[in-house]
């Protein structure tokens, strides 16, 4: 489903580029042992989940990506990010009705010595 806000009876579409924006915004983690899943419906009988994992053990910056495809799953670990970080290039993460989707998100902490995390994110379907 194509983004959509309605303002005063006209109707708008969110697109970038050759993509329309289904789905965009941004959340908090509830508390630091908490992760932040998006589900997305690509089509009637097609959904997957990403989850976004945080971790700390002191050591290097990493970012590790794991795809379960009979789960239709796609997990993100962030392990040991102190500062904001994102993608610098929309990540393709699958394809609906033969068009690909991408995402693009950036994570940082809400304050320093907390690990909550805010996450803003934008996922995009090929027009």
């Amino acid at each position: 489903m194509i983004k959509e806000k309605v303002f005063w009876r006209i109707k708008m579409i969110l697109s970038s580029g050759n993509y329309n924006i289904i789905e965009s915004g941004y959340a908090l983690t509830f508390d630091e042992n908490s992760n932040i899943v998006i589900e997305v419906k690509a089509a009637v009988n097609f959904k997957f989940r990403i989850i976004f994992e945080f971790q700390e053990n002191g050591e290097e910056r990493q970012l590790e990506r794991d795809v379960d495809e009979k789960n239709n799953t796609i997990i993100y670990r962030f392990i040991n990010f102190q500062e904001g970080a994102g993608t610098a290039e929309a990540l393709e993460i699958g394809r609906a009705s033969g068009k690909k989707i991408y995402l693009h998100f950036w994570i940082e902490k809400v304050a320093e010595n907390r690990y909550i995390r805010k996450i803003q994110y934008t996922v995009y379907k090929e027009k």
